[in-house]
């Protein structure tokens, strides 16, 4: 169509944004269960709170998953160019992902 990108992701917001207000008027949604308060409440060993343990360990998954599985290894290989080469420290070659370019 020729849009520039910005003018293209600001419509697509309001357009859902739009949805979101037929489906719930001008209230907010709030029928979540009790249980997700532990989210936001929550304590972990009664010490510290659910939120910042869950940001001290998410980092550690997610540098893990990216430098040490296959996983890293065939999302990397998509995302670049045919000139590839895959992480050493993964032991996996482009060819094994299934994945072509």
């Amino acid at each position: 169509m020729g849009l520039p990108l910005i003018v293209a992701n600001i419509g697509t917001m309001n357009l859902f944004r739009g949805i979101a207000y037929i489906i719930l008027g001008d209230k907010a949604f709030n029928g979540y269960p009790p249980r997700f308060a532990y989210f936001r409440q929550g304590y972990v060993g009664w010490v510290l709170s659910f939120e910042p343990m869950f940001f001290t360990i998410l980092p550690v998954i997610y540098v893990i998953v990216l430098h040490r599985t296959v996983l890293a290894a065939c999302s990397m290989q998509t995302a670049t160019t045919s000139l590839w080469r895959p992480f050493p420290a993964s032991g996996w070659t482009a060819s094994r992902c299934g994945f072509s370019c």
